[in-house]
């Protein structure tokens, strides 16, 4: 105390940011003797910058030093707050940094403070592994003692939010002159509280028994230790000779130590984490629960480190739950692995969210990232990522199944209940499913892991999940008749899989409508591997691509067909839309309402001499196209193919074919909706 030492603050910048400033906070032992300089500057790519800076011990105690470079805009752009725990005694030897070891200080909850709930529902831990309690006191008094209890509660705060502390073990402590005496063991409840009871006899001629409570920072599957890998105690004051009968109550208490709150946090995260997972234990299977530990606070970047079944967190990590979750994620995939991890090397270390990275690193992170955020409940963590709101073409991600984020948001999204378009339209149960398959299996790799998913049965939905977040494990989007999909330009990746099946003996037409500008082509294949093309259609910018198929010819069975839209130039959504309605033209006519959205409409129309057929709108804004397909060249055509044709009337305009069948033959009448809504109206003569 009342010395002086020199802070150093070293920032480096990735990019380019302008107004940058340097924010550091002292604990209350601390003073400045000379601040770091307040004004701003710009940081370019690649600066290192220090600021230097001296502080006082202005009085005994601890606390952190906390700093952080801001610009006014937030995250990303500001740096995370970094921490470093101190202690500040009365001479050198009881100064240094961390936290000072043995029992922390409690002290009471302020008698204004407004209690919080918390979200995730308590689920309580049991009292394996505590300790068992013991007397080594002489002789007990003759005669049949009282029973007494202590009860109390236990807190730590959020800002100015305060939250029961659930599932931390308390001891109930007998002190005597030689050794104390465990009289009681056991944990908090949902509301932080804690109620035992004990023989309330301190040995032969010793009266009522002197109490104090500990609070253990240890259950059976997680604690908080410091670097010594000892558990934190916070010890309350001794409340001697208590009496027969008597409940003393401890009330309200909370860390004395303001940063110990931190500890708090990160004790609750641990908590929503074993009450999220399924099973007693991490691992479901196991009889023996095991004990994450929690290093608090150590180093600067936080990781689990596998050989010790430990996290390592800095001093404010736990500021960041899902950080604090991701680890945790870590040391269950390493439970659950029987400690044979994925073999990840020291690349991995460096991982970003949204960067491709090796197999098994991007799925031992992407699991990780996606187990932390089911315990948090929140797809969208700031200065990470936002795990939900990406797909193809999203600035600053790569695509893939080695992408971490990718996989995190592809789980997240088999059973988040609201699908994001244009994809993601499975809306799956609760996680169980996804569970199951990481239970009973060991994977290296997420495709590995997808294919130990399709023992359980994953549908094209599931497909179609995982496709929003740029992982293609065989999506073939299904198609159904009347029923169009409009999705952004298949660039990337370059193209787009579909699947239909055909119901009826007549024609079939699978179109796609571009936008104005661009050029995608359509191509069909008989095989979900898609190596057998029956047809491709190349009509060119702007112009609608069309591929029709008569099951009445050459041998097409009804079944399945597969089309996929190719990129060449250009952007923009496209629509995609089959007709395969089994309708023949009446020599009456027909009419079909179509919405902006529609795109194709096909009829059989058979006979054996010449035909005119005319198409009129109802409505200015329709633009059609009129096509006469024949088999006469084989069952599957493409636009190019039409035997007549009428496509340039313009919008409003009826549009008019006529024909001469070389004789009796049923034909394909493709109508083609360009742009538009309202009625068409079909003539035959």
């Amino acid at each position: 105390m009342g010395e002086t030492a020199t802070l150093l603050v070293e920032l480096k910048s990735s990019a380019l940011l302008k107004d940058v400033s340097l924010q550091v906070g002292l604990p209350a032992a601390l003073a400045w003797e000379k601040a770091p300089a307040a004004s701003s500057f710009t940081a370019t790519a690649g600066l290192t910058k220090q600021f230097k800076a001296t502080v006082r011990a202005a009085k005994t105690g601890s606390g952190a030093i906390r700093v952080q470079a801001v610009t006014g805009r937030g995250l990303p752009f500001d740096s995370d707050p970094v921490g470093v725990a101190l202690t500040a005694g009365d001479d050198a030897a009881g100064s240094f940094l961390g936290f000072r070891k043995g029992p922390q200080g409690v002290a009471e909850l302020p008698r204004d403070a407004v209690i919080s709930q918390h979200a995730r529902a308590y689920e309580p831990v049991g009292t394996e592994k505590l300790p068992v309690p013991f007397n080594d006191d002489p002789d007990h008094a003759p005669g049949i003692q009282a029973t007494s209890c202590v009860t109390g509660r236990w807190f730590y705060n959020i800002g100015d939010a305060w939250f029961p502390s659930r599932n931390f073990e308390v001891q109930v402590w007998d002190e005597d002159s030689i050794s104390d005496d465990l009289l009681a063991v056991g944990v908090t409840d949902g509301n932080g509280s804690f109620r035992f009871c004990f023989e309330n006899d301190d040995g032969l001629g010793g009266g009522g028994q002197d109490v104090y409570v500990k609070f253990v920072a240890f259950n059976q599957s997680w604690s908080i230790v410091d670097d010594g890998d000892d558990p934190y105690e916070y010890q309350f004051e001794v409340r001697p000779n208590i009496a027969d009968g008597a409940t003393l109550d401890y009330g309200r208490r909370i860390p004395s130590n303001p940063e110990h709150h931190l500890a708090l946090r990160a004790w609750e995260t641990a908590n929503d984490a074993a009450a999220w997972t399924p099973g007693r234990c991490w691992d479901r299977d196991d009889t023996d629960c095991r004990n994450i530990g929690i290093r608090w606070p150590l180093g600067n970047t936080a990781r689990y480190v596998p050989g010790d079944d430990q996290i390592e967190l800095p001093l404010l990590t736990p500021e960041n739950p899902w950080v604090v979750a991701h680890e945790l994620g870590h040391g269950v995939m390493d439970d659950v692995y029987k400690d044979d991890m994925p073999d990840i090397d020291d690349t991995c270390r460096e991982h970003v969210v949204t960067r491709a990275e090796k197999p098994a690193c991007a799925w031992t992170e992407g699991f990780a990232d996606w187990y932390g955020l089911v315990v948090v409940d929140e797809p969208n963590q700031p200065g990470f990522a936002d795990f939900e709101n990406h797909t193809w073409g999203s600035p600053n991600w790569d695509n893939g199944p080695n992408v971490e984020g990718r996989i995190a948001g592809a789980l997240w999204d088999l059973h988040d209940p609201v699908g994001e378009p244009p994809w993601d339209r499975f809306q799956g149960p609760e996680p169980g499913a996804v569970w199951e398959t990481f239970l009973d299996n060991h994977s290296e790799s997420f495709e590995e892991f997808w294919r130990q998913r399709g023992a359980d049965g994953q549908s094209a939905g599931q497909l179609a999940a995982l496709f929003q977040n740029t992982v293609d494990f065989g999506f073939r989007d299904g198609l159904t008749s009347g029923s169009e999909i409009s999705v952004p330009s298949p660039n990337p990746p370059g193209q787009h899989n579909y699947r239909y099946d055909t119901q009826f003996r007549f024609w079939s037409v699978v179109a796609m409508r571009p936008p104005t500008a661009a050029d995608y082509e359509l191509e069909l294949y008989d095989d979900n591997a898609m190596t057998q093309q029956l047809a491709r259609s190349v009509a060119g910018a702007g112009t609608t691509d069309f591929i029709a198929v008569d099951s009445n010819v050459d041998g097409r069975v009804l079944g399945d067909y597969y089309p996929r839209v190719v990129h060449r130039l250009g952007d923009g959504n496209y629509t995609i839309e089959v007709s395969d309605s089994g309708k023949i033209l009446p020599v009456a006519g027909d009419q079909r309402v179509m919405g902006p959205r529609d795109v194709v409409e096909v009829w059989d129309h058979c006979g054996s001499t010449q035909t005119r057929v005319t198409v009129t709108p109802s409505d200015a804004s329709q633009d059609a196209e009129l096509f006469v397909m024949s088999s006469a060249g084989g069952a599957v055509r493409v636009r190019t193919d039409s035997i007549a044709r009428s496509v340039d009337a313009g919008p409003g305009q009826p549009e008019t074919v006529e024909f001469t069948p070389p004789g009796f033959d049923c034909f394909g009448i493709v109508l083609i909706n360009k742009a538009g809504s309202g009625t068409y109206t079909l003539t035959v003569s």
